[in-house]
């Protein structure tokens, strides 16, 4: 999907273009990131049951606490498209 994503101007799109993969985003910070891509809450980045057509994955993990991250699966391909 990196590579659609890279090449589109969904919002999805938007938000992966502003995500720095190597930060580790707390709750609030990844909400703020959201909502500047227009993306309607952490459920859409965290919860590949979102909804059968919108769903995007997995794509950030949770880490102890309130704290999250890009999987570091996906950091090699994030380098590639974005």
């Amino acid at each position: 999907m990196f590579l659609k994503w890279s090449k589109s101007d969904t919002k999805i799109a938007h938000f992966m273009k502003e995500l720095d993969p190597e930060k580790i985003y707390t709750k609030t910070e990844l909400n703020e990131l959201l909502e500047l891509s227009l993306l309607s809450g952490i459920k859409n980045v965290l919860c590949s049951s979102y909804s059968k057509t919108r769903g995007y994955g997995m794509i950030m993990k949770k880490l102890d606490g309130s704290k999250y991250q890009l999987y570091p699966e996906l950091k090699e391909a994030f380098y590639r498209y974005f």
